[in-house]
């Protein structure tokens, strides 16, 4: 498994055409990704990325940033363009991308992402348990979050989840911020000429549905409109419907790599 100088380690098929990256949620890890990755390995060269503090990549330290990670991963696997997915926090880490390096972005895809705007929940509470009770105390109230809702009444979803967030340390929720990934993201979402496709739910939770809206009407580059709704999907979508996720995949992928050739 590659891993760059910063300690950051990914997946890589290694074959395929045009690179796309996938980027996972929080206290997650590459693995979420595996029927993407497994479907699109014939016609693309697949990287799934373990953020920092999550999966086997280095633990958090102050000052990290996931831009500037993710910018390491790249280098180290000599992309010079790729199609960049992120979901949940890792949608928010792929807008940070297309804000600071549109020139390393063929095209961005949102799936179920947070963003820190005004209608998203603080999401607090797993924060506070954590660094007040302790991990395993957070774990299990995380693990019987309402976000997760669908995905718990899928058994074989809710246990792929128990097991990716088992081997997380929760250090996301109690070590030092990443830098660079604040409100001003945010506002320059709306400079996002990348194409951009909105991906969600429709069982997730009310405030990422308005916050797939919310990205829709104002990133520049956001091609369709409203967002595309995945029926019977809740937040974990690429795990609950992954063939679903997979169809909405090819035809984009393949129409940007045309556009850009």
């Amino acid at each position: 498994m590659p891993v760059t100088p910063a300690g950051i380690h990914y997946d890589d098929s290694l074959h395929g055409g045009e690179p796309v990256v996938f980027l996972h949620g929080v206290t997650l890890d590459r693995r979420m990704w595996a029927a993407q990755v497994d479907a699109l390995a014939g016609s693309h060269r697949c990287l799934a990325v373990d953020r920092r503090g999550h999966g086997l990549s280095a633990p958090l330290h102050e000052g990290w940033d996931p831009v500037e990670d993710l910018e390491g991963v790249l280098d180290d696997a000599g992309v010079e363009r790729c199609h960049l997915v992120g979901m949940s926090l890792g949608g928010l880490d792929a807008v940070g991308a297309a804000v600071r390096l549109p020139e390393r972005l063929h095209s961005l895809v949102l799936v179920d992402a947070w963003m820190p705007i005004q209608a998203m929940r603080t999401w607090s509470a797993p924060f506070l348990l954590a660094r007040e009770q302790g991990v395993e105390v957070a774990r299990l109230a995380w693990l019987d979050d309402r976000l997760f809702a669908a995905a718990r009444a899928i058994p074989e979803v809710a246990l792929r989840l128990r097991e990716l967030v088992g081997g997380n340390d929760l250090s996301t929720f109690t070590g030092p911020a990443p830098r660079g990934l604040g409100r001003q993201v945010v506002a320059a979402a709306a400079a996002i000429e990348t194409p951009t496709l909105v991906v969600v739910g429709d069982l997730d939770l009310p405030e990422f549905v308005e916050t797939a809206r919310w990205l829709a009407g104002t990133i520049p580059g956001a091609l369709r409109q409203p967002p595309l709704v995945v029926a019977g999907a809740g937040h974990m979508l690429p795990m609950e419907t992954p063939g679903a996720l997979t169809d909405l995949l090819r035809p984009w992928l393949a129409e940007e790599v045309t556009a850009t050739v």
